[in-house]
């Protein structure tokens, strides 16, 4: 089973990028990580129409494609109106930029989202607004130990894990950098690279 890890949310564009006549339509949007999934989030300012919206998105510079539509009339023209989409299909491993167009209006491209895939059922990813990571375990019953390796090979974390699904990892100190996470239980060892920004 697949476990989507987002490591880190960087900027390549500016935070966000318009095309078209859009100056004033949208009141707030904003995409952001919740569990294993890529919510997107925004808000036609009052007053604002427009004939359909999509979003489209592009994985490793790829060309966008269509993952959602709203057909018919977006908006109104007499309050805001909010919407939301949530992406859980994180297929592999990349950039994620996603792209929204609200008719013949223009479109805006939100920020790019690193996203890594891991296939043997465990994760480290960020916890948002603090300098900690999480790992999650997923499959897995019983006893297990997690080292953490910097690619110097300095170990950065070591503990014996009695059947927890999350353990925080106090990451506070830790530089950009590649990480080496070593899962071992009675049964097996399973290493796995990770990524983290500062």
């Amino acid at each position: 089973m697949r476990f989507v890890s987002l490591l880190s949310l960087f900027l390549i564009f500016l935070p966000l990028t318009f095309f078209g006549q859009l100056d004033g339509f949208l009141s707030s949007q904003n995409a952001a990580q919740s569990g294993n999934h890529i919510d997107l989030n925004w808000s036609i300012a009052l007053g604002n129409t427009c004939i359909g919206t999509t979003v489209e998105r592009s994985i490793n510079d790829r060309p966008f494609a269509e993952i959602y539509g709203i057909g018919g009339i977006c908006g109104s023209p007499d309050r805001e109106e909010v919407y939301r989409y949530r992406d859980e299909n994180l297929t592999e491993s990349g950039n994620y930029v996603y792209r929204l167009s609200f008719g013949n209006l223009g479109f805006i491209l939100l920020p790019v989202f690193f996203v890594e895939v891991w296939e043997a059922g465990l994760a480290v990813y960020p916890n948002a607004g603090e300098r900690s990571h999480t790992l999650r375990v997923e499959n897995f019953s019983g006893d297990y130990e997690v080292e953490i390796y910097h690619t110097s090979g300095a170990l950065m974390f070591s503990q014996k894990i009695r059947g927890q699904r999350e353990t925080s990892i106090p990451s506070s100190s830790w530089q950009t950098g590649i990480y080496v996470i070593i899962f071992r239980s009675a049964n097996s060892v399973v290493n796995q690279k990770f990524a983290i920004y500062r």
